[in-house]
């Protein structure tokens, strides 16, 4: 797999609770959890923008389940197959007296492109940038999404774009 892009979910695309709010979509699980979202108000020009580049896959430390549900109620048009979620990537085991998450397979994808809104040193990005195979240099930092967006994230997003595009032309 060359110049692929992954895009995270959760505070990337879309912002959840699980606390009511009349003023969030409500998205209702087979097992009848509810959570209360927004998604971000370019979410759908992104994707198409990332789309136009290279190939945009969804990776996200939720559960499938929730990942496919979010993507048909956002309608962001990603083919199950193209869903990473928590269980295709890592598996939980027994490590001393605690548990912790490892990583199922590596460098799935060395020369991808991974946009998350968590700083690249902390635990889930340093886990996903193992998955795919890649360094930090191949990971873009996007503005956490928070339930609104600043007037300055559609420059923010056309610099991201344009890194985005020099990673894949060295």
């Amino acid at each position: 797999m060359s110049n692929v892009i992954f895009i995270d979910l959760d505070e990337t695309l879309v912002n959840f609770i699980t606390s009511f709010s009349n003023k969030r979509d409500k998205i209702t699980f087979d097992c009848g959890e509810h959570f209360y979202g927004y998604v971000r108000p370019l979410a759908t020009e992104m994707l198409r923008d990332l789309r136009e580049i290279a190939p945009t896959r969804l990776l996200t430390t939720g559960m499938r389940e929730y990942a496919l549900k979010v993507n048909e109620f956002y309608n962001f048009k990603f083919l199950p197959q193209d869903i990473l979620a928590l269980e295709d990537c890592w598996v939980e085991e027994q490590i001393g007296y605690g548990k912790d998450w490892m990583t199922l397979n590596k460098n799935v994808s060395t020369h991808s492109i991974l946009i998350d809104n968590l700083p690249p040193t902390e635990t889930w990005p340093r886990r996903k940038m193992h998955y795919l195979g890649i360094k930090s240099d191949r990971y873009i930092q996007i503005r956490e999404f928070n339930g609104k967006d600043p007037d300055a994230f559609l420059g923010e997003w056309k610099g991201i774009l344009k890194a985005i595009g020099e990673l894949f032309n060295q």
